[in-house]
């Protein structure tokens, strides 16, 4: 690789050469090899992050959706949480650590995460207008929760710090694409370029929706980087910086969290915790989460979270108490930097701004993606059309076809079966996903991707008239912001059904090559 050394004004594009170095073949095809061996290791994981994630975004709102039986509009009157207090004591043994993340619009359920005196955590629901505490769907059972650890890989060991890797090498994938494609880089971004058929469809297809998509995967990359692998930094990081204590470390994050007090008190103040901040937050904070943080040989701490209304980066607020509601420390968005940072990538990797359209178009971006690394996948299996194959390339070829069409039909079918029987909508994703695969071992051919695309489209379709069936109700309701969230899913998933639809259409109908078929 050799750079080019031109005078200032000799050339208008005096900049790009500056900074973008030449590359003579030999160099580039290297450049390539590196980027299709990343994309074959790592497409279809990536496949499932992205289509997975792209759905993971609306797990708070997807209650609405997932539990409309239950739901309704938030009373004007906050529930008490030391009456939720002393219920829970009854219930799931004698307070040690509780964290309450409080309702709101788009998650109208209290909810309640207790640790009781034995160390056992429990997960329940405070019921908006009834001010019921009932036990929270399981987290097994619980279709978006289940999303959210598919997204992660949590079925698999280790699999958060694998996705952490995964997204840390993503970002090489899209540097190497970039530098590969510099060139011709502004011609991927001409939409007519979809409209060819031929070898090239799929080409197009990923080249053009990898260079739209480019920032948001290289924010996807960077900060899910940063989130996962700080996990594994972190124990270095003890070692060398903070005397071998993990405590030590967690102090300097977040060290409001950390702050205790000799005071204490017969009976933890949390309702007046809560009205106190609000008084010195003002209007423009809402309170988002109670907690109280128990300290060996020290008197609780109670915590308080607020977050700013309307559109923010940073929005968090937090105030310490000791047990009987004294301010012990307060702090406002970005005053503590190790807290303002971790805020601040958390905010990025899952669109957290406080305006719900930036999540819409964000999942959106992520099924894009999602469909764009798949066409990635099947540029390099076209490659390998002609000649004897190695049987990895066999394999390659077979969990290609099973991934690309059987997870986005299996996600809808869940979905679909979370709105008549949720505690099933977990066991009907793997038994599509069981039943694709058969299909195609049975077959043993080159799937037709546009019909799988169309069932998951009238798929899509099916869910919203089933939950119409289900709550006795139109899927697109408006009036209360229950309702009104309802709409928003709806149209989602309505949108999901457009875009297999649309898929499908040109699948079809652009007469794209077929790989060959399986002997």
């Amino acid at each position: 690789m050799e750079t080019v050394i031109v005078h200032v004004g000799s050339d208008p594009h005096f900049f790009a050469l500056l900074f973008y170095p030449t590359m003579n073949s030999h160099t580039r095809q290297k450049v390539w090899k590196l980027h299709s061996l990343l994309g074959i290791i790592l497409g279809l994981p990536l496949f499932i992050i992205f289509l997975a994630g792209s759905f993971a975004f609306y797990q708070n709102e997807a209650i609405h959706w997932t539990h409309a039986e239950m739901i309704e509009p938030i009373p004007e009157t906050t529930p008490s949480l030391d009456s939720i207090v002393h219920e829970m004591s009854l219930k799931a043994g004698e307070l040690k650590q509780v964290t309450f993340r409080v309702a709101r619009p788009e998650r109208p359920v209290t909810d309640i995460y207790w640790k009781n005196q034995g160390d056992e955590w429990s997960h329940y629901w405070n019921l908006p207008t009834s001010n019921q505490t009932i036990e929270a769907t399981d987290h097994d059972a619980d279709y978006l929760h289940f999303l959210v650890d598919l997204h992660y890989f949590d079925f698999l060991p280790y699999g958060r710090m694998m996705t952490g890797i995964i997204a840390t090498l993503f970002f090489s994938i899209i540097l190497t694409g970039v530098i590969y494609q510099w060139r011709g880089l502004k011609n991927d971004f001409k939409w007519s370029r979809l409209k060819k058929t031929g070898r090239g469809f799929w080409k197009n297809w990923h080249r053009t929706l990898s260079a739209v998509t480019m920032p948001f995967q290289a924010i996807y990359s960077a900060t899910g980087a940063v989130l996962t692998i700080g996990l594994l930094a972190s124990a270095p990081a003890i070692v060398l910086f903070f005397d071998g204590s993990q405590e030590k470390l967690e102090v300097a994050i977040s060290p409001i969290e950390h702050v205790t007090s000799d005071q204490s008190s017969h009976h933890i103040q949390l309702d007046l915790a809560r009205r106190k901040s609000e008084k010195i937050w003002g209007y423009q904070v809402e309170t988002s989460l109670v907690q109280v943080i128990s300290h060996e040989g020290k008197a609780p701490t109670i915590i308080v979270e607020g977050r700013e209304k309307g559109f923010r980066f940073l929005r968090q607020h937090q105030i310490a108490f000791t047990a009987d509601a004294s301010v012990i420390q307060s702090a406002g968005p970005g005053e503590m930097l190790g807290a303002a940072l971790i805020e601040g990538i958390v905010n990025l990797h899952f669109g957290i701004f406080g305006a719900f359209w930036i999540k819409i178009a964000l999942g959106a971006l992520g099924l894009v993606v999602a469909f764009s690394t798949a066409a990635g996948i099947l540029i390099l299996l076209q490659r390998h059309q002609s000649g004897k194959r190695a049987r990895w390339l066999t394999i390659l070829e077979a969990l290609t076809y099973w991934v690309i069409a059987g997870f986005p039909l299996a996600i809808m079918v869940g979905l679909t079966t979370a709105t008549i029987a949720i505690e099933y909508s977990v066991i009907s994703f793997w038994l599509t996903l069981g039943v694709v695969f058969l299909i195609l071992l049975i077959r043993r051919k080159t799937p037709q991707l546009h019909r799988y695309y169309i069932l998951t489209g009238l798929v899509s379709w099916g869910a919203l008239v089933s939950f119409a069936i289900k709550n006795y109700t139109s899927a697109f309701p408006l009036g209360s912001p229950h309702q009104e969230f309802v709409t928003i899913f709806s149209l989602c998933i309505l949108g999901y059904g457009f875009l297999m639809f649309a898929i499908a259409y040109y699948i079809n109908t652009r007469k794209t090559p077929q790989l060959p078929e399986k002997s």
